[in-house]
């Protein structure tokens, strides 16, 4: 695995994924949050975005997280992996929450700078209906590239560390 996509709702642990394979297949890590995000919370300009996405995708190796649905770029055409957090809404929700008070007013590794943890409603929101809102989107991209990518979906924690001790290619 070469170009690796990892997809999930909020709080499944994308970042941390990420991070963590990236170390033990020794590949260039892109937080997507990090490059959609300007300082003060300002959501990046569509085409800009866009053409960052498409600048990493055109490099030879990476891991990618984050979903950004409205903004696949070419992404899912040149990665050869994909994997999906699948986990519960009581899970996601609770990191989340989580997340947010233990970095409270401090901008995380995997985001843009000037982006400090918050409490926001709205974000939280988005998180718990995560699932009923946009989990489909994500199943019809697998559905889409299954047989073409390789295709792991997680629905627990303890199966995702499984696969990083024994199957992550190294």
């Amino acid at each position: 695995m070469d170009r690796i996509l990892v997809l999930g709702p909020c709080g499944a642990g994308k970042s941390h994924l990420g991070d963590k394979l990236g170390r033990k297949l020794k590949l260039p890590v892109y937080h997507l949050d990090s490059i959609f995000w300007n300082p003060g919370w300002v959501e990046s300009d569509g085409d800009e975005f866009l053409k960052a996405i498409n600048e990493i995708v055109a490099r030879g190796k990476w891991i990618i997280d984050g979903n950004y649905t409205n903004y696949w770029g070419n992404r899912l055409d040149r990665c050869d992996a994909i994997i999906l957090l699948d986990y519960s809404r009581r899970v996601c929700f609770y990191r989340t929450v989580m997340r947010i008070l233990r970095g409270y007013n401090k901008v995380r590794s995997d985001m843009a700078e000037g982006c400090p943890e918050r409490f926001d409603w709205e974000f939280l929101k988005y998180s718990w209906n995560f699932r009923k809102d946009k989990m489909y989107n994500l199943y019809e991209v697998l559905e889409k590239y299954k047989g073409e990518k390789k295709i792991y979906v997680f629905r627990k924690p303890s199966d995702l560390e499984v696969f990083i001790r024994t199957k992550s290619g190294k």
